[in-house]
Parts: structure tokens; sequence; C-alpha cells
């Protein structure tokens, strides 16, 4: 006669395992429904974590976004082209009218690069303290 306990699975453990053959004996259907909650339970879980992180992402972006660290890119775009077009409009309209005719009264090579240089050097820090705000006044026209 075998031992009860050891006839077990789980050994001589006390209240160890289940008793032996009862897993075979279970209906199909029953252990598929049960893997299907499981399943059910598992992607719940997923879903639920999932939303969560997505909360999350967009709680720090806001967050970053109210601490001034994050600003829209279609403004900065809108912005960064406005201001190409102004250093386009200063270099290439404005600019050599203002130093032509100086230019033109000089003759050594070396005093007309410098000349050139520094004016256009002096046109970009110009145009590099403008405010935002001058930005956008000045990209329309």
């Amino acid at each position: 006669m075998t031992d009860p306990v050891i006839s077990m699975h789980g050994g001589k453990r006390k209240n160890a395992g289940r008793p032996a053959g009862k897993a075979e004996n279970a209906p199909r259907a029953s252990r598929i429904a049960a893997d299907e909650k499981a399943y059910a339970v598992l992607e719940f879980a997923q879903a639920k974590a999932k939303k969560e992180s997505y909360q999350a992402h967009i709680a720090e972006l806001e967050y970053l976004e109210r601490k001034g660290k994050l600003v829209n890119a279609d403004g900065v775009e809108r912005a960064a082209f406005q201001f190409g077009r102004i250093l386009q409009k200063t270099l290439v309209d404005v600019f050599p009218s203002r130093v032509s005719m100086e230019v033109a009264a000089m003759t050594d090579p070396w005093e007309i690069e410098k000349f050139i240089r520094d004016k256009i050097r002096a046109e970009l820090a110009s145009v590099s303290k403008m405010k935002p705000e001058e930005v956008e006044d000045a990209g329309g026209t």
C-alpha cells in the first residue's frame, strides 16, 4: 500500500501539491476557460499599464511646457523661417546699398575686405539682438 502523503505530487511536505491524477481528470473545457480568463486578466493589466504610462508622459510634457522647457514646434519653425527672411533681406537687399558708396571710394583690397566684414558683423549683431516679437513683426514684410 502506498503512503497517501507520498502519492500526492509534492512529496512528503504536509499539504504540498495536489492529489495525483486530479489535474488530468479535470474537464478540458474548464481548463481552457481558466486559460482564457488568465489571458484576459493579463491583457487588461497590460492595457492598464500602457494607459498609465501614456498618462505619465502627457503629465510630464504638460509640466515641461508650464516650466518653459518645452515649446510648440510650429512656433519655433515659424520664428526660424521669419528670422531667415530677415537675414536674407538685411544681407541681400539692405546691406549692399548701405556700403556700396563707401566701398566704391576704396582702393586697397584688404581695406575693402575688412570694411565689408565689419559691416556684416554689425548687421548680424543688430539682427541677433531682435526680440521674438520684433522677428514676428518684421518677418511678414
